[in-house]
């Protein structure tokens, strides 16, 4: 992206100065108007008679530069694109104009251009609109700012990833299959055949129809002059004399078109606004004893074209045109009209009902540049080559009206096993593109990578169906009950096309975020490989995880080695090793190693026993080094260094002299899956890093198993999974319905009011030593913080002036005051008298604007009322970025500093819109002792964060980056939600890659499970009150004797009471509480286990305590981790109860958010936002249940929500709906008898 906007002084870069742009006013609209006539583009003809045959002219598009080829010049530069965000400061406008290489941030003063103001605010996003302006280069600027003139073409409206193919950029080619109506394919004749191979491209941001037919001419040039180069025996054998017209194409009008066939000819079509196909052949010969094999005709008569574009002042009737190609029409093409109320009036004029082309408008509406473009037909290029008779003669299997043979019924070929659905619970899926046609040999060849001996008829159909799909670049979804085989599928059809010697496929990529799943990938490629065949390689696989889980020092928390530091440790001491052993450093890294190997065989051969020579152990294998870490003498100090990674360094080979796997100390293609565990053991057996062997072997081996931050967290992609993200990788993404909230989390950002105080305190410890210095006094303390030498270097080096530091410093000293003055504003209005009783506190929000109305934030408010700017804001990034620098250096330590985090957040704060992203301060409950008794910061941590509210454009990018791949989960109907909050639709709607959809229900005996929909009454707050005793005041009781809680209290002691183990998931961890309480009393001798909200060790210990023994209950909160990602298989869970609809907190200020940037972006806010999630979380818990043909259990919701229809029923979200029996609480027990023998058998 390029990075220019206004100029900075050189003293101070916060101060602007003004840089009088040269100001170009554009035209109306990007040559709405219309261009020069055509007789103007004329420049040459073939004779007297045609006086306007013209000639390709020199410019080609519309005069502007794109956004990253932009480059600061004294001259003024344009550029066109769409508007993509507004921004309003009263004495200066900020319109940020994107295109399809970047954004580009223009500037307007008041002062400076008065007269530009007014149609800065007439514009609206997504605009378009072309600008003329100087451009000026300033590296700090994050959305590249000019000084130039905008002005809107079209008044839009919103775009939401539904714009026409236009809008992506300047130029778009497909080529296709076109089907002809039956009435448009005459018998007899020699140029129509019923489908036909089509080149279509449309062209954005042009001139005039004269630039779609440069492009074409040069493509057709282009063509035919590679066809002569590559298969010219071909030619000479077909006695073909193909000559590439030297000359451009001549371009004619249709009225001199007209006149010369009367005149030369004394020919007239019968049709006075097209040419026959007699005239055509004229033409051609005419032309063509001109040395012309093809000419353009230019300006057929509009009443024909409603869609192409007319201009008043064209001497033409319109900018359509045909290109005739030894006299046969070629192609046609033209300028299309853009301007959709200009175009509603024309469909009205010719009686067209425009509510037929409301598809069509509304795309334009949303703002659309000035665009053309052409279809050209394949096949009569190829008859007109190869001069046939007939077009049929050029197609390998032509249809017509009495050949056609479509793919619906026609027979599979022998070997091909045709899609399985459930007719039962079909559902409108898209289909695979064309008719199956996977051969024998391909399906034998996934079934060698099965890992089973008979796959189930679904996973038949899944693995060829994503096969088939990922061919074409497209993404297959797959919603498949627990017990389908969905993992192993997704790994057969992933390596399938991985050990494709015609497929681009080199790796598969798994992504889940349960660690439960994760382990069940590890488990099914071991699978696969014990199953090969024998003439089959191991299947190489690779778990990724965190520097924590495999560092040997923090696996034994030695060397001074914990969870909390082991990342910082990890990084300053390989910059020690490197700095020791690099280009100057003074020593290599074989001394290094062979110095700490031999400080344990010095200590053994000294006999010193009392010193207790130990070496570290860790996954079961000895190291070579002992747990403290060694220290190398360069002379002045001892110096620490990590022996396992200088013995990486020694292993790798020099640069450019090989590959970083050369560093991997195991056959990777014989090792098979390599676990986390493996990959410490057999590193540490070596004595290398393991970490550092992961990232080398990472793009080696054919299986990656990882988190779905691998994959989507920005950080973790730029330093070490990045190579992964590209079309090579065929990517599965496990427990696909948390995909958006995960992807959301990992994509918002924030800093703690603790990090800001840091962060003031390194800028303080930067600016001190220089300031000091000016006023004549030496630095105090004699820490190792940054000497004023050091600091004038490191900004010498950088675009960041110290009266910068100084700007940034005070910034955050009173954004840090600000924040301390809002939260404690909040609490003396929502909780009274706090400071008496800090302990009643609890997590909390802030709202920074209305949730349910975008609008600036009322922090950003403030900072421009104290006179702080967008500058301040964006700066923080490059200023924290130095600070870090300075710092690091200073001390000599490679550490994670406050000032970058803190500089990203403000710049990000600043830079993204307020529709789809949300601000807010979060409170946190925490409690520190070191705090004033009286201060809010003693009980709560203080968070700003920046939300994204819509993650489906960051999803849809990153998806777009893989090759193809598998979406999967037991829960992710309705499909058409999924397939909009996570980019998918965006993706096969924009980017044309194919989605196909598969669900699959249980296909176990029905007879095993018994499933009910209880018309309990709504487990709202309303109807139950609080479990803590806030009564139901029409009543007159207690919340925990309310009648909706003892109707459940009844139905959840008769499902609790049945033999085995019960899962109880109630809407959250309060509730849940409360049923465990009911149970143990209404129980008799059942242990009741309680979850609460606890870290992941108590869970797994929970989970244990559950699954060991005799039958319990274990009541736990549906936004927990127990009731989705753990296997119950076999007798460990015999019946599952979810009570009420766990949508989570409405009042919630980022709920309101989320749902109203999903009104915004979808139109469905609570149904896509609060809704289909709760409902997914209650299957998600049900699906624990049967998961295999041998399970027996029972399945309960438990409110009149999933049983009966009304305005908040949730019972047509279950795609599966008529399993689940509807009835009466009373009536529950009844249905649990049915099962209950059986259990108790079980």
């Amino acid at each position: 992206m390029s990075r220019c906007s206004i100029p900075f002084s050189e003293t101070s870069p916060l101060d602007p100065t003004s840089s009088s742009p040269d100001v170009v006013a554009a035209s109306d609209g990007l040559r709405d108007d219309g261009a020069a006539s055509y007789p103007d583009r004329a420049t040459d003809s073939c004779d007297g008679r045609a006086q306007s045959l013209g000639h390709l002219h020199e410019t080609t598009m519309q005069d502007r530069t794109y956004i990253d080829d932009s480059e600061p010049t004294e001259s003024t530069t344009t550029i066109a694109g769409h508007v993509h965000e507004i921004r309003d400061l009263g004495s200066i406008q900020f319109v940020l104009v994107r295109d399809r290489t970047g954004r580009c941030q223009v500037i307007v003063k008041a002062d400076e251009h008065p007269a530009l103001t007014g149609r800065v605010d007439d514009l609206g996003r997504e605009d378009v609109v072309r600008v003329t302006g100087k451009l000026v280069a300033a590296e700090q600027a994050p959305r590249a700012g000019r000084n130039c003139s905008p002005w809107p073409t079209t008044t839009g409206r919103r775009y939401s990833h539904r714009a026409p193919a236009v809008q992506a950029g300047p130029r778009r080619r497909g080529l296709r299959p076109a089907l002809r109506g039956r009435h448009r394919v005459p018998r007899g004749g020699v140029r129509h055949v019923s489908e036909i191979s089509m080149l279509d491209v449309e062209l954005g941001y042009i001139e005039d129809h004269h630039d779609v037919m440069d492009v074409q001419e040069a493509s057709l040039r282009h063509a035919l002059g590679e066809l002569r180069t590559r298969v010219d025996r071909e030619l000479t054998r077909l006695d073909v004399d193909l000559t590439v017209p030297a000359d451009p194409f001549p371009r004619i009008t249709f009225e001199e078109a007209l006149d010369l066939l009367a005149t030369e000819y004394d020919h007239e079509p019968e049709d006075s606004t097209d040419l026959d196909t007699r005239g055509e052949r004229l033409l051609g010969e005419y032309f063509a004893e001109r040395g012309q094999p093809a000419v353009f005709v230019v300006g057929y008569p509009e009443e024909k074209f409603y869609y192409r574009q007319d201009v008043a002042t064209d001497e033409i009737a319109s900018r359509k045109f045909d290109l005739l190609y030894r006299g046969l029409e070629l192609s046609s093409g033209g300028q299309h009209e853009h301007n959709v109320d200009r175009l509603r009036e024309r469909m009205v004029e010719r009686g067209l009902d425009l509510a037929d082309f409301e598809f069509y408008l509304e795309g334009l509406s949303y703002g659309t540049p000035p665009h053309g473009g052409f279809g050209l037909g394949i096949d009569r290029l190829v008859q007109q080559i190869a001069d046939l008779d007939h077009v049929s003669e050029a197609i390998l299997f032509p249809r017509d009206p009495d050949r056609l043979a479509l793919c619906v019924g026609v027979p599979p070929r022998s070997g091909v096993v045709r899609p399985f659905i459930h007719e039962d619970e079909a559902s409108p899926l898209r289909q695979p593109y064309g008719c199956p046609s996977m051969s024998t040999e391909e399906m034998e060849a996934w079934r060698a990578l099965f890992g089973h001996d008979e796959p189930y008829d679904e996973q038949v159909d899944g693995i060829e169906t994503a096969i088939e799909t990922a061919r074409d670049g497209g993404y297959t979804v797959i919603e498949g009950a627990c017990g389908t085989g969905k993992t192993m599928l997704s790994l057969s059809a992933g390596l399938s096309l991985v050990r494709d010697p015609d497929s681009t496929y080199e790796r598969v990529l798994v992504l889940t975020s349960v660690k439960q799943q994760l382990r069940q990938f590890e488990t099914d490629l071991q699978t696969i490989n014990e199953n090969l065949p024998d003439e089959h390689e191991p299947v190489s696989g690779l778990t990724l995880v965190g520097k924590a889980d495999v560092c040997p020092y923090n696996r034994e928390h030695a060397a001074g080695f914990d969870d909390s530091v082991v990342y910082d440790r990890c990084e300053t001491l390989r910059d020690r090793t490197r700095d020791l052993t690099g280009e100057g450093g003074s020593t290599t890294t074989g001394d290094l190693t062979a110095q700490a190997r031999s400080q344990q065989v010095g200590l053994a051969d000294s006999g010193r026993h009392d010193l207790g020579v130990r070496l570290l152990e860790t996954a079961g294998e000895t190291a070579p080094f002992a747990p403290d870490m060694p220290e190398y003498d360069d002379g002045r100090s001892g110096v620490e260094y990590c022996p396992f990674y200088a013995q990486y360094l020694d292993d790798l080979p020099a640069e450019g002299e090989g590959s970083p796997a050369e560093a991997v100390p195991f056959d990777l293609t014989s090792a098979g899956m390599v676990t986390p565990d493996d990959l410490v053991a057999k590193s540490v057996r070596h004595g290398t890093c393991p970490h550092s062997v992961m990232g080398a072997a990472l793009g080696e081996v054919e299986v990656v198993i990882g988190n779905y931050y691998h994959a989507f967290d920005p950080t973790t992609l730029s330093a070490f999974t990045g190579a992964l993200a590209s079309e090579e990788t065929f990517v599965v993404c496990d427990e696909a319905h948390m995909l958006e909230p995960r992807v959301r989390d990992l994509v918002s950002d924030g800093v703690a009011d603790a990090t800001i105080r840091d962060a003031v305190t390194e800028l303080s410890r930067v600016i001190r030593p220089v300031r000091y210095e000016r006023e004549g006094r030496e630095t105090e303390g004699g820490s190792k913080t940054a000497d004023a030498e050091l600091v004038r270097a490191e900004l010498a080096g950088s675009d960041v002036s110290f009266e910068e530091l100084e700007a940034t410093l005070e910034f955050l000293q009173d954004l840090r005051t600000e924040l301390d003055r809002r939260v404690e504003a909040h609490l003396d209005t929502e909780s009274p008298g706090w400071r008496s009783d800090l302990t009643t506190l609890s997590d909390d929000e802030i709202p920074l604007r209305d949730p349910s109305e975008p609008a600036v934030d009322s922090l950003s408010e403030w900072a421009e009322r104290a006179g702080y700017t967008d500058i301040h804001w964006v700066r923080s990034e490059s200023v924290g970025a130095v600070v870090s620098r300075i710092l690091n250096e200073a001390e000599d330590e490679e550490r994670t500093r406050a000032a970058p985090a803190v500089g990203r957040l403000l710049g990000e704060w600043n830079r993204r819109g307020h529709t789809d992203y949300f601000r807010e301060i979060e409170l946190e409950r925490t409690w520190d002792e070191t705090e004033p008794d009286d201060s809010w910061r003693r009980a709560y941590t203080a968070r700003l964060s920046l939300h994204n509210c819509v993650p489906s454009g960051a999803i849809g990018e990153r998806l777009a980056a893989f090759g193809g791949g598998v979406l999967m989960s037991a829960t992710l109907a309705p499909m058409d939600a999924f397939a909009e909050v996570t980019g998918l639709r965006y993706l096969e709607d924009e980017a044309d890659r194919p989605i196909v959809e598969r669900r699959y229900g249980l296909h176990f005996p029905e007879e095993n499970r018994e499933s009910f929909a209880v018309a309990a009454p709504k487990f709202t707050y309303d109807n139950r009150g609080s479990p803590g005793g806030a009564g139901d005041e029409a009543n007159g009781v207690a919340g925990d004797t309310t009648p909706t809680r003892r109707v459940y209290a009844d139905a959840l002691a008769e499902i609790a009471a049945l033999p085995g183990n019960v899962l109880v998931g109630m809407p959250s961890y309060a509730e849940a509480e409360w049923a465990a309480g009911t149970l143990e009393s209404n129980l008799d001798g059942k242990p009741v286990l309680l979850d609460v909200a606890s870290d992941d060790v108590a869970t797994e210990s929970l989970k244990d305590e559950f699954f060991a023994g005799d039958g319990k209950v274990l009541v736990t909160s549906l936004r927990g981790t127990l009731t989705e990602g753990v296997d119950y298989g076999g007798d460990r869970l015999n019946a599952a109860v979810v009570c009420g609809v766990p949508i989570v907190n409405t009042s919630s200020p980022r709920t309101q958010a989320v749902r109203r940037a999903y009104d915004d972006e979808f139109g469905a806010g609570f149904e896509y936002a609060l809704t289909v999630p709760a409902v997914r979380k209650a299957r998600q818990a049900l699906g624990r249940v049967i998961r295999s043909p041998e399970d027996v259990g029972a399945r309960v919701f438990l409110d009149e929500r999933y049983a009966r229809e009304s305005w908040d029923s949730v019972r047509g979200y279950l795609p599966n709906a008529d399993e689940y029996q509807p009835v009466s609480p009373d009536m529950l027990e009844l249905g649990l008898d049915r099962v209950r023998e059986r259990l108790g058998d079980g």
